[in-house]
Formats: structure tokens, sequence, C-alpha cells
């Protein structure tokens, strides 16, 4: 949000852009564990393709003793796993 009014994707995807940036997670919560849905967009320009990921966080396991440990093994995951190719 840039004061208080919402950014659309295309303005993410181009601000990504602009940074060199390949990985791009647009976070939101859920309440039950969902697996991440990522797309690859290709640059119309010839610079790197960028990956665009909808990662759903489970804010309900925060309750549990673990769960923060839960999320943070969330976006570890998803950090670590192989770009697609």
């Amino acid at each position: 949000m840039m004061r208080g009014v919402p950014v659309p994707d295309t303005v993410i995807l181009t601000e990504a852009h602009l940074l060199g940036c390949n990985l791009i997670s647009l976070t939101y919560p859920v309440d039950h564990d969902q697996d991440p849905t990522t797309w690859r967009v290709s640059s119309p320009l010839g610079a790197r393709a960028i990956e665009l990921t909808a990662l759903p966080l489970n804010l309900m396991s925060l309750v549990k003793p673990e769960g923060a440990q839960g999320l943070i093994d969330t976006i570890g995951k998803w950090l670590d796993r192989p770009l697609i190719p």
C-alpha cells in the first residue's frame, strides 16, 4: 500500500523488474494450510523472468505451541525451493 491506496500487481511486477528481483511473494493470511501457487512471468524487454508466488500463511497456526516456527518454516521452504526453469 502506498499512502493507504492498494498497489496494483502490475506495479509490484514492474518494481521487481527494475530492481532485478526474480522472486516475488504476494503473502496473504488463510485459516487452514494451503499450498502456494507460483507463476513464471516472462519479461517482454528481454530481462530475466520473474517468479510470482501467492504464498498463503496459516495465521491460525499461531494458537499452537510451535505455530510461529511453522510460519517461519513455510517462508523458509519458499525461499529455499528451486526456481521454475
